[in-house]
């Protein structure tokens, strides 16, 4: 990479965590889930996360490349490759959205995965996490920038009348 790279979104943190939980006993994605919003009190809060560990299994997407004339997310969303592995050693990464703010960004979890040989990655779908260390964070601010010298960005007409049902379908 050399800095040049683009992309149409990123949600990034300098992650350091708040809580630390070792996992020694399967435990499936939406059990961790509500583990770590019932440890980090936030259902209100943006949440980062990090599981590192041998997972069960994990259920990943991926978005294919785009080129002009660029198609909606929900339309490209219909035709992601899925891929499944299992017993992968790897990392998930990721954000809570609390529902308070279902616009800024897809409300609830939203989590990357990649295995340590960093040849299988992808949004994850579903996980189950054998054993490993789940980590958490609670996220203090929120800074949006946008692409304000992108005439693209700036003239386009977006149609937002089914935009928050289109990012559900999609996510």
């Amino acid at each position: 990479m050399n800095g040049e790279e683009k992309t149409p979104y990123a949600a990034v943190t300098d992650f350091t965590a708040d809580k630390s939980v070792e996992i020694t006993t399967p435990h499936t994605g939406d059990v961790l889930k509500e583990t770590i919003l019932a440890e980090e009190a936030g259902k209100n809060l943006f949440i980062a996360v990090k599981i590192t560990g041998l997972f069960k299994n994990v259920h990943i997407r991926i978005m294919p490349k785009q080129e002009k004339p660029y198609k909606r997310l929900v339309e490209v969303s219909q035709n992601q490759p899925e891929f499944r592995q299992e017993e992968v050693e790897g990392t998930l990464v990721g954000f809570f959205t609390p529902e308070l703010f279902q616009g800024v960004a897809a409300a609830g979890f939203h989590l990357h995965f990649i295995d340590k040989s960093k040849t299988f990655g992808g949004h994850v779908i579903d996980f189950e996490l054998a054993n490993g260390i789940v980590e958490s964070s609670r996220i203090e601010s929120l800074v949006q920038h946008f692409p304000v010298n992108d005439s693209t960005f700036v003239d386009t007409e977006i149609d937002y009348a089914n935009l928050a049902e289109e990012i559900q379908t999609a996510e």
